[in-house]
């Protein structure tokens, strides 16, 4: 059973006037959308103390029936704090700075490169480094040149007019293709490939997961955890001052893996790509095969270790009692 709507004395002008534009706009007054919250609050401008107040009626009166609030989401709070936007506004133009300087092709590098490059437009759209630290992919779209990050944000960066056209959307899209990596395989190898070739030659069964943590660590060698952890607010705010402040740490483009027999893998002109080894139907039988004659092979060097220390110390006692004979003649 629903609760009846009993809206204070002191909201009930700013109610009204929302019900009236929502009967003009043809648009649902309980319960709003954070869509319909904010074209309220652009037809009709007043100083920061009345949007306030209005905002404040919508979500009082939204709470009272066990709504949720339109009102509390990112892109209305920065609307209602002039300070924040103003703040914004100046992550904005760090950003498109940064950003298209970032490498994204390259091992190491161009992992770290596509991470921060997402980080750092996701900051500049307004988020904290909590609220990146808290986004599941599902919360992120890509709408043209642009995203809209959905869920209680609510924001969209076509309205980052510093940053280059399509900027943030290709950002997304490069690392989406490492998450759909990491998702699919724990073997730095592949990322490894991802990163030098722009794609890999694995083919994988089945889908990547559709909900996860959408900022990840990395460590010094690539790495992502398995399964992807979030990284952590605290980290994230390290990378972002790191950035603002010119002192990101530079990481080296690591030159290929040699393979055995000392021949560095090579790529065909042009197209950076090579053809995978084909593996005979007996390799993986082979593999096992060898580790369990090892471990056979192995199974008596715990003795002659232990033979060893028993002989080390009968030594050690032999040395030590001539030594005391030595000193006492």
């Amino acid at each position: 059973m629903e609760r009846p709507l009993q809206v204070l004395p002191g909201y009930r002008y700013a109610w009204a006037l929302f019900t009236d534009w929502c009967a003009a706009a043809e648009s649902v007054p309980l319960p709003a959308s954070p869509e319909t919250v904010a074209a309220f609050l652009d037809d009709n401008p007043a100083g920061d103390e009345a949007l306030r107040r209005r905002v404040a009626a919508i979500n009082r009166a939204h709470r009272d029936v066990g709504e949720s609030e339109p009102g509390t989401v990112t892109a209305i709070r920065l609307r209602l704090d002039r300070a924040r936007s103003h703040r914004v506004a100046r992550r904005r133009i760090a950003a498109a700075s940064i950003v298209p300087a970032l490498p994204t092709i390259g091992w190491p590098a161009g992992l770290f490169g596509r991470r921060d490059a997402l980080v750092l437009v996701l900051y500049a759209l307004g988020l904290g480094p909590r609220e990146i630290a808290s986004l599941d992919r599902r919360d992120i779209e890509a709408c043209g040149d642009g995203l809209r990050i959905r869920g209680r944000h609510q924001l969209d960066t076509t309205e980052l007019d510093e940053v280059e056209s399509g900027v943030s959307a290709r950002t997304w899209t490069l690392w989406q293709q490492v998450l759909d990596v990491a998702d699919r395989s724990a073997s730095t190898r592949v990322l490894e490939e991802l990163l030098r070739t722009g794609h890999v030659s694995v083919t994988y069964v089945g889908a990547a997961a559709g909900r996860g943590p959408v900022v990840v660590p990395i460590d010094r060698w690539g790495a992502v955890p398995f399964p992807l952890t979030a990284m952590t607010a605290p980290s994230i705010a390290d990378v972002i001052a790191a950035h603002l402040n010119g002192t990101a740490p530079r990481h080296p483009t690591r030159p290929e893996r040699v393979r055995r027999g000392g021949n560095a893998r090579a790529a065909p002109p042009g197209a950076g790509h090579y053809e995978a080894p084909t593996l005979d139907d007996g390799y993986y039988d082979a593999g096992t095969a060898a580790r369990r004659d090892a471990a056979v092979a192995m199974t008596d060097v715990d003795d002659i270790l232990d033979d060893i220390d028993i002989r080390t110390e009968q030594m050690m006692r032999r040395t030590m009692d001539l030594l005391e004979t030595f000193q006492t003649s």
